[in-house]
């Protein structure tokens, strides 16, 4: 394998970038956008650190500690402040704070709890059923309350989806094989624990955002790295790829190609083995949009001690925000002294017209949760804004037939492969991981 295109330059194909062309194989990345990193997005303003998209890496493994050893980014690392193992839910206009053990946690009634304390004792589910919905799979096991005020809030926060709306096989695989393992979430997840299957990691960021990782990434590829380089066209001939791209007429020939744009952009690379079919499965994927406001306060101005990583609401309170983070809890040099940063994101499935309000509108609906469960009356010193169309994908039922036309379309070739959130994870981690991987299976 000598020559390899890279189609998008978000985290994953940075990552198998890097991989390639730090094992000898020549390596060119096209990326449409006039940065690289994707939704990895961070800044600097008024002593600020913002972080646009993901403001963590929950980081760990052979992989991630020799990507940052290679990358000479060891000594950046910043790990999140203690404070950031206590989460908040609300319930009732009220933040509660969230103990690791359900049967402990204020957030549910006795009733919840005692059904919750049988949960070992439910059937488990029939052999033929190849899915359910997250929703259904909560409720069954757990009772309707544990959906409601634990499992609706943890999905609107990874996920920025609804239960509803998410296969519990392909979005939460490790309930569903504690489940098939154990015959309840209890024994599977013990089993899996003393099979060393469940590492603690640590929350990872750096002085001066996430984004140091992803430019550093981008700063080892020099030139393989073409911005504003969209591909127009890919096609196969000769046992070779060829490419053309954006305000060129220029064709480039390649050994492989790796595509790691969302599911509904594979389109626009006009790729000749894509049938309609299949890329009307892709498109068809939702992408949850997402909008992100950072609010600078002082801190005399916030009256809650921010003791923790944040809160989240469930669909309940009737809330068209997903939920705030206490950025500055989680990384105090993110904030200068004396101030705070608040992170509040708004839409997702459960409310995406959030994401197309007009700036003054999104601002009040963060401010009146701030002043309802953070007893915040001021006005923020610093607003910052992002809004992402179509940030997460949501893996619902169904979504194994998604993966299965996802390898036939890469079996067809041989030498074309795709990865990115849409299957092997979502998080940044899961991303490196595919990224890296994939690369060192092509050499």
């Amino acid at each position: 394998m000598k020559r390899v295109a890279v189609i998008g330059a978000g985290i994953t194909g940075l990552c198998a970038a890097h991989e390639l062309k730090r094992r000898g194989v020549t390596v060119s990345v096209f990326e449409k956008s006039a940065r690289a990193g994707g939704l990895v997005q961070s800044a600097q303003a008024g002593g600020y650190t913002l972080e646009s998209g993901p403001n963590t890496v929950l980081a760990g493994g052979a992989i991630w500690d020799e990507l940052i050893d290679t990358l000479g980014l060891r000594g950046r690392l910043l790990v999140a402040d203690a404070r950031a193992r206590k989460r908040f839910i609300a319930r009732d206009g009220r933040l509660v704070s969230v103990p690791g053990n359900p049967l402990t946690t204020p957030i549910l009634s006795a009733g919840a709890k005692w059904r919750l304390s049988h949960e070992p004792f439910i059937r488990r589910r029939p052999a033929d059923r190849d899915d359910e919905s997250l929703a259904d799979f909560a409720r069954r096991r757990c009772g309707p309350e544990f959906l409601d005020y634990l499992v609706n809030p943890m999905v609107s926060g990874i996920y920025a989806g609804t239960p509803e709306g998410l296969s519990t096989r392909y979005a939460f695989p490790f309930l569903w094989d504690a489940e098939g393992v154990g015959g309840s979430l209890t024994a599977g997840l013990l089993r899996k624990i003393f099979a060393g299957r469940c590492v603690r990691k640590k929350m990872i960021s750096f002085p001066n955002g996430l984004q140091e990782l992803t430019d550093q990434l981008a700063l080892t590829l020099g030139d393989a790295l073409r911005l504003n380089a969209g591909v127009t066209r890919l096609r196969k001939s000769g046992g070779e790829w060829w490419l053309s791209v954006s305000g060129s007429a220029e064709w480039r020939k390649f050994d492989a190609v790796i595509e790691t744009v969302p599911l509904h952009s594979l389109a626009s690379a006009a790729n000749d083995g894509l049938s309609r079919a299949r890329l009307e499965l892709f498109a068809g994927v939702p992408y949850a949009p997402v909008r992100v406001l950072q609010l600078g306060f002082d801190q005399k101005d916030v009256p809650h001690p921010l003791d923790g990583f944040g809160f989240l609401l469930p669909e309940r309170e009737h809330q068209d925000l997903l939920g705030i983070l206490f950025a500055s809890s989680l990384f105090p040099s993110h904030a200068p002294a004396g101030k705070v940063l608040l992170t509040v994101m708004l839409g997702g499935m459960r409310s995406p017209s959030a994401a197309d309000w007009p700036p003054a509108r999104a601002l009040t609906a963060a401010r009146a949760a701030l002043r309802q469960y953070l007893g915040v009356s001021a006005g923020p010193e610093l607003v910052h804004e992002t809004t992402h169309p179509a940030a997460i994908p949501q893996l619902g039922l169904g979504y194994g037939e998604v993966l299965g036309e996802l390898e036939k379309y890469e079996a067809a070739d041989g030498d074309l492969h795709l990865a990115g959130n849409f299957r092997g994870g979502i998080s940044v981690l899961n991303c490196i991981e595919s990224g890296v991987r994939l690369a060192r299976g092509l050499v």
